[in-house]
């Protein structure tokens, strides 16, 4: 068997490196900032906390807006209000106006611009002194200021800046596709047919923005607010942070929580908890902010076996969806999630989808809520190698449901929860940037997979493992031998998957493009079994150990490493 992960016609290329030691480091956290006309945009760069604070009136580090604003000052798109000989203001609580937004902006993607002879809102003279960026803003289709029965349009540069007008114009700035309306509400106060909708989702999806908790219910997104000036860095920062990409793992991983058995799945919530499943105890665990962990609730109906037992977790709004191995069936079973950190809780179970196959091993059991606002769940073959090319079976697919269990009227197969087939054992699902849909899955004895997943699409189980000449039958994008991977749960952030190495005992990062796949391997046989990997806060990767064995406390861990971006050459 080889030890090489091998790609496919496209030419992917495997790397090995370690980068215990790097020289660049972000900082974990940045958010808002003030308006210094003069300043001219640094380079893009990773920040780093400045030893005495840049602001008299931002000075306290444990602030959730300190380091954000710091990261402002340091990149040059705010030196706040001049107090000579003191140090300047930022005004954090104040609002932002819509010509220091563009300011910011502008600052914040380092163009230089040269702006038209003419004007383009009838209220942004050329003597303006944020001429050059409010002319860029039009010029990027960022804002188109607003329309007058007769002459040109106005930008109106001094009112304030709404969030939902923040939320249109950083989703323009990173390129997002606004054209696809959501189906599903992600705030209580943003219905999906309101004019920002596409955009406040984008911000809710991306992580740019999640809103004000309201448990029980959906957070408020308060679109019609002002956006303050603390607010706004942290905004800038998070969107900055998606173009900073690809990236990669950097440093010693920290512990973020310990005394795990068996953790399968991590949900880390809006409110600073993480929910963590465990397979065999049936439990799930909070993880609260300070790293303290306690037991929230076990699961009803929960009958462990094999690899069968309490695996994936998804939470949407005050929903928690689980997917369980009972004595007969696997099945998706959702919850009121009740409480609030620290106190949390579920209600009854209600049953979403029951029926589906289980066996000892090949599971599958990964569920994620998609950008379509549809949950999506992975299934193994259940060991019956007859199961994955059956439309009439669920063993061996990736299922598209609604959040009820329904079938949606788009599915690629009619009257089907079935979205695509011809898998073994898939245990990741992860979206890119624009919206597509990625899985790893598990081989028998030789090749892993990466793939990238097509509706109805069929991905040639058990007829080829890995990469084969069938035109019936979709490669992968990218395979590794069944010793370097064993791949389990996939996250994406930044331009870049990350994917939970089981057997492999490693962290992959995996690069796809149109033209080639790469893939680097990181903390190899450091941390044992990796079972899942999430974004966690700030830049970092959050990844879930799974070595527990025999009877006791419990030993895996959580860890949290850094992501930088990756070096160019």
């Amino acid at each position: 068997m080889s030890q090489n992960p091998t790609s496919d016609s496209t030419r992917p290329v495997a790397r090995t490196r370690r980068r215990s030691q790097l020289a660049v480091a972000l900082i974990a956290g940045l958010m808002v900032s003030g308006l210094g006309v003069g300043a001219s945009p640094a380079p893009r760069a990773a920040a780093s906390v400045a030893a005495e604070p840049s602001f008299a009136d931002v000075t306290d580090p444990s602030s959730p807006f300190y380091t954000f604003i710091e990261w402002m000052f340091q990149r040059g798109i705010s030196l706040g209000t001049a107090q000579l000989p003191a140090k300047p203001l930022y005004k954090p609580a104040d609002a932002v106006s819509r010509q220091a937004m563009a300011l910011f902006m502008y600052r914040l993607s380092g163009a230089t611009f040269a702006p038209p002879a003419s004007p383009t809102f009838g209220d942004v003279p050329t003597t303006s002194q944020f001429y050059t960026a409010i002319e860029w803003m039009a010029s990027r289709g960022i804002s188109a200021g607003t329309a007058q029965p007769s002459g040109p349009p106005l930008f109106k540069p001094s009112d304030p800046v709404s969030r939902q007008a923040m939320a249109l114009f950083v989703a323009r700035y990173a390129g997002a596709n606004l054209t696809i309306a959501p189906t599903t509400p992600r705030f209580t106060d943003v219905p999906v047919g309101a004019s920002s909708a596409a955009a406040i989702d984008w911000m809710f999806v991306s992580g740019v923005s999640r809103g004000t908790p309201q448990l029980p219910g959906l957070p408020l997104y308060l679109p019609s607010d002002p956006v303050s000036r603390q607010a706004m860095a942290a905004f800038l920062y998070r969107v900055d942070q998606l173009r900073l990409g690809p990236v990669e793992p950097t440093g010693t991983p920290t512990v973020i929580a310990g005394g795990l058995k068996l953790p399968w799945s991590m949900v880390r919530l809006a409110t600073g908890s993480t929910l963590v499943s465990e397979r065999d105890t049936a439990l799930i665990m909070e993880v609260l902010a300070n790293g303290t962990v306690r037991q929230m609730a076990a699961v009803p109906g929960v009958v462990p076996a094999g690899e069968g037992g309490l695996l994936g977790l998804e939470v949407v709004g005050a929903k928690l969806f689980a997917y369980i191995t009972t004595a007969s069936d696997n099945r998706i079973v959702s919850f009121d999630l009740l409480g609030g950190p620290g106190t949390y809780s579920l209600g009854t179970a209600t049953p979403i989808l029951i029926g589906i196959p289980r066996a000892n091993t090949h599971n599958g059991g990964r569920i994620k809520v998609g950008p379509d606002g549809m949950l999506y769940a992975t299934v193994g073959d259940v060991q019956n190698l007859a199961a994955p090319q059956n439309l009439d079976s669920l063993g061996g697919k990736i299922l598209r449901m609604g959040l009820d269990g329904s079938v949606p009227a788009d599915n690629p197969f009619p009257g089907s929860l079935v979205y695509s087939l011809g898998h073994r054992n898939p245990q990741g699902i992860a979206w890119d940037s624009s919206g597509q849909l990625w899985s790893t899955e598990f081989g028998q004895s030789t090749w892993d997979e990466f793939n990238m997943i097509t509706p109805g699409a069929n991905y040639g189980w058990p007829t080829v493992e890995g990469i084969g000449t069938n035109p019936a039958f979709v490669n992968p994008r990218f395979q590794w031998s069944t010793a370097a991977a064993s791949p389990s749960g996939l996250a994406f952030t930044r331009d870049t998957f990350f994917v939970a190495a089981l057997r492999g005992q490693r962290v992959w990062a995996v690069y796809p493009t149109a033209a080639s796949t790469t893939a680097l391997d990181f903390y190899a046989g450091q941390y044992g079994r990796i079972r899942d990997v999430v974004a966690g806060p700030a830049g970092t990767l959050w990844i879930l150990t799974n070595n527990y064995v025999g009877s006791g406390a419990g030993t895996d861990r959580i860890l949290q490493v850094q992501l930088v971006p990756r070096p160019t050459s």
